[in-house]
């Protein structure tokens, strides 16, 4: 769901891979998501060409390419009407908040996680906002966000669901992501 980005079918087998980018102080999550992803085959991790950060892929595979139709029917990133059965581990959860995920903490008593849906329309995030519940019990509003003059879609989690999403992700999150916790 996060940064990540599935490349485009190969024309005679149907196969993706999948390519992260992250900026150069994200180094140790590089290399977490690296370990993560041996078992598919992964090339080494190496400077991105724009000089902004790192940068790695995976090996074509037929798996990924079957996850980019379902992620990207027609192009463009969706949220697929069966990921409830595809995200279903902590791991998964934190790793996607690891990548979009951001705290909001504006006053003393407001401290709730955010995810950066900007991508995805509405009836998508409603879709997450489902798909967290069920699988997760974590309760989540879909909320419009102003960025940069447009308006764009954003994943909030809710008050009463704090202490509970944080039990369910913080054994995942990395030292580096931390900061995205709340201190509860």
């Amino acid at each position: 769901m996060g940064d990540a980005h599935l490349r485009s079918l190969t024309k005679r087998e149907n196969k993706s891979s999948l390519e992260i980018k992250q900026e150069f102080n994200k180094l140790p999550y590089v290399k977490w998501l690296h370990q993560q992803f041996e078992c598919i085959g992964v090339n080494p991790i190496l400077p991105r060409s724009d000089a902004r950060g790192w940068r790695f892929s995976s090996k074509p595979s037929l798996l990924l390419g079957e996850y980019r139709k379902k992620f990207y029917p027609k192009g463009k990133k969706i949220v697929p009407k069966d990921l409830e059965k595809i995200l279903v581990s902590p791991i998964g959860l934190a790793t996607w908040y690891m990548d979009d995920g951001t705290l909001d903490q504006r006053r003393r008593y407001h401290c709730n996680s955010i995810f950066s849906t900007h991508g995805f329309t509405f009836k998508d995030c409603q879709n997450l906002k489902k798909f967290i519940k069920n699988n997760f019990g974590i309760y989540s509003s879909v909320h419009k966000s102003p960025i940069r003059g447009k308006k764009y879609w954003r994943l909030y989690i809710l008050s009463k669901s704090m202490d509970d999403f944080k039990k369910i992700i913080s054994p995942w999150i990395l030292p580096i992501f931390e900061y995205k916790l709340p201190k509860l």
